[in-house]
């Protein structure tokens, strides 16, 4: 049914060419059944298993879902009513559902994410979106191996396993992100990471033998990109679960994507373009007909476009107005990011009677080793006066984030909510 897989010496999964096509361009998909197959990650099944599962039900004409298996089952049990799934892959074994939904026969794939605010979102992808978000990344990376360690319920890991699929090419795949086997993983392959895994991996020693990395699902500090870039062709991607990823690379469109800014400002909200666009939000058709207008969708983002390309400042309701001057949390991250003793940062706007917002850093409690104006003296030179932290907070650990790594702000609003 599938490729023949090994532990590989590092102990990662390694996998033969799921399907070797040859062809010029990515092979077309199968006629779709209409039917929807739900597999669940962390849920005994290795990330190989799970992908040569994946690519089986594409081969059958099947849309998958894959879910977090460490999903509560009170939240678990009604998204699994509301999507309607033919067969569920559980424990190893496919089991058939009496009661199914039937989609429209172009749906590929259904992604759920709760992104950074914790409202979970059914994202319907299409196949006519797939093939193009396969066909844009070729015109990057070329008919290329990758290696995998990013989740497979995230659009970042599905679409590796499509493109590997639909490129006839060699997958390599690891059940979780670990720096020391990627580092190795990565070697004659395309490799997709989140800034805080690209930044652990450099720690541990040369990407020169990987053949590209792609940057993406958050900001990418500048030093980060260029450290990688010395070593290896990298890649700042920018996109989202509702374009199947990254469909512009360092501030640019790819081919056939356009974008702009939706009401002609300096800095305003993300419009974007593309073939790989989303068909909807599952069963939320209000949500689907505010985020696509005339073909557009429209981000959460904010961004100014300098000479043709984008610059991404920041989610629209992250934007922290002090004083009356727009503040990118973002940026002022990255510019922490900077100072030696800190590793992990996030920054939030807190109401403030004198300015709005103040601009609050919280940082784990195990490196609040400056304070704030030593803190605020060490930033001046890269930020304006607006944008120097006003406050700094100890977070009890590593920072919340998403597991893409996305830092969950809205989790930063409520403990400062709770401590004023």
């Amino acid at each position: 049914m599938g490729p023949t897989d090994h532990l590989s010496p590092s102990g990662s999964v390694s996998t033969s060419s799921l399907d070797r096509s040859h062809l010029n361009e990515p092979a077309d998909l199968p006629p779709g059944t209409g039917r929807l197959a739900v597999l669940f990650t962390h849920d005994g099944a290795s990330n190989v298993t799970l992908a040569r599962e994946i690519v089986h039900r594409w081969r059958l004409g099947d849309a998958v879902c894959v879910l977090d298996g460490r999903t509560p089952t009170g939240r678990l049990k009604p998204l699994l009513t509301r999507l309607g799934p033919h067969e569920i892959f559980s424990q190893g074994f496919w089991r058939q559902r009496t009661q199914a939904r039937t989609y429209p026969s172009r749906v590929v794939a259904v992604v759920v994410t709760s992104g950074t605010t914790g409202d979970p979102k059914a994202v319907v992808l299409s196949r006519a979106s797939l093939r193009a978000a396969v066909t844009l990344t070729m015109a990057v990376t070329g008919r290329a191996n990758w290696y995998c360690c990013l989740p497979l319920h995230h659009v970042a890991g599905l679409s590796i396993v499509a493109r590997t699929w639909l490129c006839g090419t060699d997958l390599k795949i690891d059940d979780a992100f670990d720096a020391r086997r990627c580092l190795s993983g990565g070697d004659n392959r395309w490799v997709s990471l989140v800034a805080t895994q690209a930044t652990r991996v450099l720690a541990e020693g040369s990407i020169s033998g990987w053949n590209g990395l792609l940057l993406g699902a958050s900001a990418i500090p500048h030093e980060l990109f260029q450290a990688a870039s010395a070593q290896t062709r990298t890649h700042a991607t920018y996109g989202m679960t509702e374009t199947w990823g990254g469909v512009i690379y360092d501030g640019y469109p790819l081919p056939d994507v356009a974008m702009r800014l939706g009401d002609g400002r300096d800095e305003s909200r993300i419009e974007i373009r593309t073939p790989t666009l989303m068909d909807g939000y599952l069963e939320d058709p209000d949500r689907t007909t505010a985020a696509i207008r005339d073909g557009w969708f429209l981000t959460d983002d904010i961004g100014r476009i300098t000479n043709a390309r984008l610059e991404v400042l920041g989610r629209n309701d992250d934007v922290i107005v002090t004083g009356g001057v727009n503040v990118s949390p973002d940026k002022v991250e990255q510019a922490l990011a900077r100072i030696d003793e800190i590793t992990d940062v996030g920054v939030i706007g807190i109401p403030d009677e004198l300015w709005g917002q103040r601009v609050v850093a919280y940082i784990p409690a195990d490196q609040m080793s400056l304070g704030i104006e030593e803190l605020r003296a060490r930033l001046s030179p890269h930020l304006l006066p607006a944008e120097l932290p006003r406050e700094l907070r100890a977070w009890p650990g590593p920072l919340p984030r998403t597991p893409g790594g996305k830092l969950r702000r809205a989790v930063l609003r409520a403990d400062s909510q709770a401590v004023r």
